[in-house]
């Protein structure tokens, strides 16, 4: 529980190993509306290796929490360009080679107050995408890719709230927090949101680090196969060696 009802900054990465029920995104509306922070960092321009696992929904679950619709971007143009006179093989050998993609600030805004570029690696590759908004209120956009000029981070007011959306979901990550400014992002988000007394939520549940006893998991579990299975055999050979040699009478002495 927070101490604060507002000031309160979540951050979510996407694609969830575990979906967000309609419940919950009701509730988190009003949260946002009351005077609170969502972060989103979502796996759109980058694809790390974890982020094969739910992407079938990404864009669904994305437009639902930031209540903006993407819609990719043919660049099969770019890629031609790029690739050049590199060979017919080398595309495919780079396709699947981690990549590194910049973004840079778009204008001046306070989350972007000492922020020349930021950075995050790609393990695999991805789309291009560009927002829109699903109703009336508008998106700023205050960061856009490097070389590219598509948008890349936007912020849009919900109430007394606001969403902030991150088309990549590595920013923040323990490997990529150090690189180039990111760490400053992050540290203007907290200080452009949050507000003393209240808290920094960091959404592990929907990434399957629930707290909740779930039973039919704990019965699947393989350790808890492997366990029962060792204490049978630790009991077997104790029933079978040392109790048998405990049973087993001594020379000259009579059993009773």
């Amino acid at each position: 529980m927070t101490k604060s009802l507002i000031g309160n900054v979540l951050l979510t990465t996407l694609p969830h190993e575990l979906p967000v029920r309609a419940d919950e995104a009701l509730q988190l509306d009003a949260w946002i509306e009351r005077g609170n922070t969502l972060v989103v960092a979502a796996a759109l321009d980058d694809t790390p290796a974890w982020a094969l696992t739910g992407g079938g929904r990404l864009t669904k679950d994305v437009g639902r929490l930031t209540r903006l619709r993407f819609e990719t971007i043919d660049s099969k143009d770019k890629d031609k360009k790029a690739s050049g006179s590199k060979g017919l093989l080398q595309p495919a050998v780079s396709a699947f080679e981690p990549r590194e993609l910049e973004i840079e600030p778009i204008g001046a805004h306070a989350l972007m107050e000492g922020v020349r570029s930021l950075r995050v690696v790609s393990e695999l590759p991805a789309s291009r995408w560009r927002a829109v908004p699903m109703d009336g209120s508008a998106a700023l956009q205050i960061a856009q890719v490097a070389n590219d000029g598509e948008a890349a981070v936007w912020i849009k007011r919900q109430g007394r709230g606001q969403v902030i959306t991150l088309a990549v979901a590595g920013l923040f990550s323990n490997r990529d927090i150090g690189s180039s400014d990111n760490a400053k992002l992050f540290s203007n988000i907290l200080g452009w949101s949050f507000s003393p007394g209240s808290a920094v939520i960091f959404d592990d549940a929907h990434q399957g680090s629930v707290n909740y006893y779930d039973a039919k998991a704990f019965y699947a579990d393989p350790r808890l196969h492997r366990t029962i299975a060792w204490l049978v055999l630790l009991w077997l050979v104790f029933v079978l060696g040392i109790q048998g040699f405990a049973l087993m009478p001594r020379a000259g002495v009579p059993l009773m």
